[in-house]
């Protein structure tokens, strides 16, 4: 079962997400969240941000997002791996 994320839209409205990644570095929560919809390019469409006292940070440092745009591509690659 996946953990849900609930967003509020700028209006207004409340959207559903599922957290795909989760992960706690430098004392920071972080979390990888999709609605499962898809890019121009059929990439899965996935959020990065801090979880913070139930409140969503964006991300703005280079640096988190490399490590997570790293950690997602790892993932990705194993999946794939092990779908073979």
């Amino acid at each position: 079962m996946n953990q849900k994320i609930n967003i509020t839209m700028s209006d207004g409205s409340i959207k559903e997400y599922d957290i795909i990644l989760e992960f706690y570095k430098n004392k920071k929560r972080y979390a990888v969240y999709t609605d499962y919809s898809k890019d121009e390019n059929g990439n899965l469409n996935c959020f990065p941000s801090i979880l913070e006292n139930g409140e969503i940070i964006p991300i703005d440092d280079y640096e988190e997002l490399d490590t997570i745009s790293r950690m997602l591509e790892t993932i990705g690659s194993s999946i794939k791996n092990d779908i073979k």
